[in-house]
């Protein structure tokens, strides 16, 4: 019985995936770092040596994994230990896009984009060291695919999992409440149906992991921000109230043009990070017309816009302080998350810059061949 063509794409596939797994774990990993890096490492750090709880919102899901990497571990220094909370989401969070794109584009550009994602400076960054933004970022990838794998197959199976790593990001990060409007707004009719109000109880598992602040609070552990050992300071915890619930700290630059500086330094930020060229890729990507306008690709591109315009609102909310090195490295890791909608829009120039150039060139040549005929 001869094999079909299918087994052997899928082989072929099944290797791409090994060796790219491969690849992207050496490339983080060889760069993850062994001691401290600054801002708020030392403090996961300190308290994941204690099983303690880090400064609001505490961030649980995090907080009890490098816990239990520090201390049931004991292989070369705690902050290369817990920094696997970064290098191993980063390695997810790339071959994710990378197969996120390949439902709508072609593989050279979808390879491209992701390995593109994966050498932005600040993404590399902060898949490098102890903190909780690639964990977020894996999240940030990780729910739209398996939201978009449920329209493309209409698996039940897909839905389930998008709600249970849902409640697990609600259980991490804040701010992945800022991607819940591009779900709801070009998907609303799937949110309103009865038949998935039961599966999204699949989110309450996640806030199992609020319960390791009550315990870990009651054992009084050197670190033990806001004390949730009951259920009125988890809630304080919770809200950051100490903070101002998702601001950046409680001094933040509430002027008017405070905010819009915030907003306005987002595109500085974007211009630097992504070169001239690849700001008006994503320019191009922005404006460029499908052809199928109810097609299930321009919804991708539908949301992948409202998810850079909501988080550029949530810039906006923060007004960030960027007077100082301290208060650009905060904004700085907030940029993350447009940034990985931005590259969503460069693909999406970048096909249309390709189909541009072809036109030109298929044009050209039929007037050559129209000339010497």
């Amino acid at each position: 019985m001869f094999k079909t063509a299918d087994f052997w794409q899928e082989k072929k596939t099944f290797i791409f995936n090994t060796f790219f797994l491969l690849g992207l774990s050496l490339f983080f990993i060889s760069f993850q770092l062994k001691t401290v890096y600054g801002g708020d490492s030392g403090d996961y750090l300190s308290a994941a040596a204690v099983w303690g709880i880090p400064h609001p919102p505490g961030y649980p899901l995090f907080s009890f994994l490098a816990s239990f990497l520090h201390n049931f571990f004991n292989f070369s220094t705690p902050a290369f230990r817990v920094a696997f909370l970064s290098t191993i989401p980063a390695v997810i969070t790339v071959f994710t896009f990378f197969r996120l794109l390949r439902k709508f584009f072609s593989f050279n550009l979808s390879l491209i984009t992701s390995l593109f994602l994966a050498s932005l400076y600040p993404f590399w960054l902060y898949s490098e060291l102890v903190e909780v933004f690639s964990l977020n970022n894996m999240f940030l990838v990780l729910l739209p695919y398996l939201f978009f794998s449920y329209l493309k197959t209409n698996k039940n199976s897909f839905l389930n999992l998008f709600f249970l790593a849902l409640g697990l990001s609600f259980a991490h990060h804040h701010t992945i409440v800022f991607l819940l409007p591009a779900f709801f707004i070009i998907a609303k009719d799937k949110f309103l149906d009865k038949k998935n109000w039961q599966r999204s109880l699949l989110i309450l598992p996640g806030f199992i992991f609020y319960l390791y602040f009550i315990w870990a609070a009651n054992r009084q552990p050197p670190i033990n921000w806001g004390n949730p050992v009951n259920l009125a300071n988890l809630l304080g915890v919770f809200l950051r109230e100490g903070y101002g619930t998702f601001r950046a700290a409680a001094g933040i630059d509430n002027t008017l043009v405070g905010r819009f500086f915030s907003v306005f330094a987002f595109f500085r930020f974007l211009l630097v990070d992504f070169n001239l060229f690849g700001f008006l890729l994503i320019g191009l990507g922005l404006f460029y017309k499908q052809k199928q306008k109810s097609s299930l690709k321009n919804l991708f591109k539908r949301f992948s816009i409202i998810a850079v315009l909501s988080y550029i609102v949530f810039l906006f909310y923060a007004s960030f302080k960027l007077n100082n090195d301290f208060g650009v490295a905060t904004y700085e890791r907030f940029l993350l998350a447009p940034y990985i909608f931005s590259t969503v829009l460069l693909v999406f120039g970048m096909e249309a810059l390709l189909k541009l150039l072809e036109k030109i060139f298929s044009k050209s040549k039929q007037r050559i061949i129209v000339a010497l005929s």
